[in-house]
């Protein structure tokens, strides 16, 4: 048991708290701004002041979890034995203030000055200081826990096991089908003299001699029977076509005979439309998908992962979502918000924590072909690397696939060996 005294219990150190103590750990913890309960308390004492108390691990407090509004930090990233911290400060025990910099990290503070429509992911200060790869909050916990231990050695650590959660990303159902006449044209004529067998492709499934390629949910329904945990589908409802929503309708057969076909062995979620951050759609959406599964649906996933802080949670959590799925980079492999573990949006505008719970995802196809430009080979390397870290800091490894990179098609040729290969992220 751990007790923690500060002067003043905010809502943003109980959040912390949460953070560290609920989610990353199950340590049993009591916090009070009583100084004499705190003294007389048997339990091992962390002393969040600027006093200096006896017999306890002080960690000397930043202003941010007492204040009441969003105010841009001036962050500073140090290092502590070749560890990436936020908060530094010598004169507190563990040499930061993990509290402050758990918050900074889980609410994505700074993201709420950032620009969604031109988010870029290099403007994170885990991506310009190389820490991204990390569940960073995870791993200061270790660095409070290495420090307990060494006044109490028999201090109990309790951790959450290594889990694993394969997610699919439906936005388009057609490599080939349901295009336009010129747009088919153009890609016959160009396909013929550059990729023959694509070609081929092409023609078969026009001529109705075989089925589109990103068509496989088939051969997707049959691999997750394997998993322990249920995968979880992101379909995209979108009804107004747009130059980011050109989803396949959900009127079409297709579109309800792939729910049909993977429904029984997976959960079912909303990829809500970019035009719903916009406009008032998402509730259509929602019910359009609930109608086609004949499901409840509680789960969603942001289409281009957009988020603009606090709004697009507000309006998941005003359409009846309860959990988001978004918490993740598109460029690179990571920990956006520094946790490997399911956790509450904390609304820093409303400072106060809400019933959303996100999940974190740390690696996606398009990730690791498009944009860390690797082969196959390598990317099931990189997959090994992550796993390793997962099992490591005790996460739940949350990875997203498409259907269309699963085709083994245009150029995703060789990429079914990748996506098997992660199926077996299943096993610690």
């Amino acid at each position: 048991m751990i007790i923690i005294y500060a002067n003043e219990l905010t809502e943003r150190l109980r959040y912390a708290c949460y953070i560290l103590f609920e989610v990353v750990s199950q340590t049993s913890y009591i916090m009070t701004c009583d100084l004499s309960e705190f003294l007389q308390s048997p339990y091992y004492k962390i002393n969040y002041s600027s006093q200096s108390l006896p017999s306890s691990l002080t960690i000397i407090p930043e202003d941010v979890l007492f204040d009441k509004k969003i105010v841009k930090q001036k962050i500073i990233v140090s290092d502590i034995e070749h560890i990436k911290v936020l908060f530094a400060n010598g004169n507190s025990g563990i040499g930061f203030d993990i509290f402050a910099a758990t918050f900074y990290m889980a609410t994505r503070y700074e993201e709420y000055f950032f620009d969604a429509h031109f988010h870029n992911e290099n403007q994170h200060i885990a991506v310009q200081h190389h820490f991204h790869d990390l569940p960073i909050i995870h791993v200061w916990f270790d660095i409070l826990m290495d420090y307990i231990k060494k006044d109490a050695e028999s201090f109990p650590i309790v951790q959450p096991s290594y889990s694993f959660r394969l997610t699919y990303d439906i936005d388009h159902h057609f490599a080939y089908l349901n295009k336009s006449f010129i747009k088919n044209s153009y890609h016959v004529l160009r396909e013929f003299f550059v990729n023959f067998r694509q070609f081929t492709s092409r023609i078969n499934v026009l001529l109705q001699k075989e089925q589109d390629p990103w068509i496989n949910f088939d051969f997707q329904n049959e691999c997750n029977k394997q998993l322990k945990n249920m995968p979880f589908y992101f379909f995209h409802a979108g009804i107004h076509h747009n130059a980011f929503d050109n989803n396949l309708s959900p009127n079409h057969i297709s579109y309800k005979r792939s729910i049909n076909t993977v429904k029984t062995n997976a959960h079912i979620g909303l990829h809500p439309s970019y035009q719903s951050n916009f406009a008032e759609s998402l509730q259509y959406e929602k019910c359009i998908l609930e109608e086609l599964s004949q499901r409840d649906i509680l789960h969603s996933r942001q289409h281009f992962l957009f988020i603009r802080f606090p709004d697009t949670y507000k309006r998941l959590i005003e359409a009846g979502i309860m959990h988001d799925h978004t918490m993740g980079y598109a460029k690179c492999i990571g920990y956006r918000a520094g946790m490997g573990r399911p956790f509450y949006w904390f609304d820093l505008k409303c400072n106060e924590i809400t019933k959303l719970l996100l999940h974190p995802f740390v690696v996606m196809d398009v990730t690791l072909k498009n944009y860390l430009m690797l082969s196959p080979l390598s990317a099931i390397a990189k997959l090994n690397e992550v796993h390793h870290t997962a099992i490591k800091y005790k996460c739940e490894l949350e990875i997203i696939w498409h259907n269309s990179s699963l085709g083994e098609c245009l150029s995703w040729n060789g990429w079914r060996s990748v996506y098997l290969h992660s199926l077996k992220l299943d096993n610690a």
